[in-house]
């Protein structure tokens, strides 16, 4: 958030004016990788293992810098043939099970 109040200048010039130069900056400013090691709270990572829209590349590199930088607890879990829209669209016993890893995390974390 501190980023977001000592840059929104560069951040609106970036979106206004498309700046190349400026842009990479604002990307790498706003990425979770940048703060992973700042990371205090426990994440589930839930990806359809097919998912085209966000590659599951995304979740295996933050959950293993998570876990790498961090102590904090960090679980990924991966449904193979399931998409983008899994925990809507997948399969019942897909869903069944993310229901239950949901409500078993927060159980456990909350």
């Amino acid at each position: 958030m501190a980023f977001f109040q000592e840059n929104w200048l560069l951040i609106v010039v970036a979106f206004v004016s498309g700046a190349m130069l400026v842009w990479p900056l604002v990307q790498r400013q706003l990425s979770p990788m940048k703060h992973i090691e700042e990371s205090r709270t426990p994440t589930l990572f839930m990806q359809g293992a097919d998912d085209e829209r966000c590659p599951k590349c995304q979740s295996e590199e933050l959950f293993v810098s998570m876990v790498r930088a961090s102590e904090t607890s960090a679980e990924l879990v991966l449904y193979p043939g399931e998409g983008h829209t899994f925990l809507g669209e997948g399969t019942p016993s897909v869903r069944a099970d993310a229901a239950r890893r949901i409500l078993d995390w927060l159980a456990r974390f909350m």
